[in-house]
């Protein structure tokens, strides 16, 4: 894989890129302060915090970044076309040349770790940025999948939601808690995950502390009873109650299947 570059860039003077003549690459931009304007194919976009932009060989591009007042920031990936799979993710996803996803932290931290990986001072591992690059874009594809239905807001506010509960659902979670995170009120948490993903809150927590014990009981070394309260369930009975409903047999069953 071809990169002609890749990183963060802060403007805090006026900017003018001109490639009407056509670009020699794809182009990933997502916006993440200020404002600036872009136009594709002889269509201005003005662009927002949560834009994404994306452009393919081919596309007349012009980004217009504003007056000396405005700061504007983004990442940025531009790819060399080539990649026989980076092309099917594009016919698979690219609809508009603007998205509005939100600032995804993971996405973002994703873009981190290949700059990194093509900055290090020793040669890079190719391996290393392909699987990074492919893992990137199966992410932002599922990003933009889920954010079909809601506004960029609703579904930046909803995989926040998310995010915070996957990486906290061992431990004790309120609905407060969860709403206190993203600075809403309980029932405008609660109904803008519901209306992203159909499924309530604690539903979700459920789920994922159960995806957990399933790991733990493959894993092994545990009991069940260890499991439940390394997943976040306050007893056995509760865990063994949500895991049947869920899969329609009980822990020590499943453990047995294995």
């Amino acid at each position: 894989m071809k990169f002609v570059a890749i990183g963060h860039s802060t403007h805090t003077r006026p900017r003018y890129t001109d490639r009407r003549e056509g670009l020699r690459h794809y182009v990933i931009r997502l916006q993440t302060d200020g404002s600036c304007k872009v136009v594709v194919n002889g269509v201005t976009h003005v662009i927002r915090p949560g834009d994404l932009m994306l452009c393919r060989p081919g596309d007349s591009y012009e980004l217009i970044i504003g007056d000396e007042s405005t700061c504007s920031s983004d990442y940025f990936l531009l790819i060399e076309p080539g990649e026989p799979w980076l092309s099917e993710w594009w016919d698979k996803f690219h609809a508009p040349d603007k998205i509005q996803l939100g600032v995804d932290d993971d996405l973002i931290s994703m873009w981190k770790l290949i700059r990194y990986e093509k900055r290090r001072l020793q040669k890079e591992n190719p391996d290393i940025v392909n699987c990074l690059v492919q893992a990137f874009f199966l992410h932002l594809g599922r990003l933009i999948t889920e954010g079909k239905g809601p506004t960029g807001y609703e579904c930046s506010v909803s995989n926040r939601i998310k995010d915070f509960i996957e990486k906290r659902a061992a431990s004790k979670l309120t609905l407060k808690d969860i709403a206190s995170h993203v600075k809403l009120s309980v029932s405008r948490t609660s109904q803008l995950f519901k209306s992203a993903f159909n499924q309530s809150i604690m539903d979700y927590v459920i789920e994922t502390r159960l995806i957990m014990a399933k790991e733990y009981i493959l894993i092994g070394g545990n009991t069940l009873e260890e499991i439940a309260y390394l997943c976040g369930f306050s007893n056995y009975i509760h865990f063994n109650r949500s895991f049947r409903a869920r899969y329609g047999i009980s822990p020590s069953q499943y453990k047995k299947n294995l």
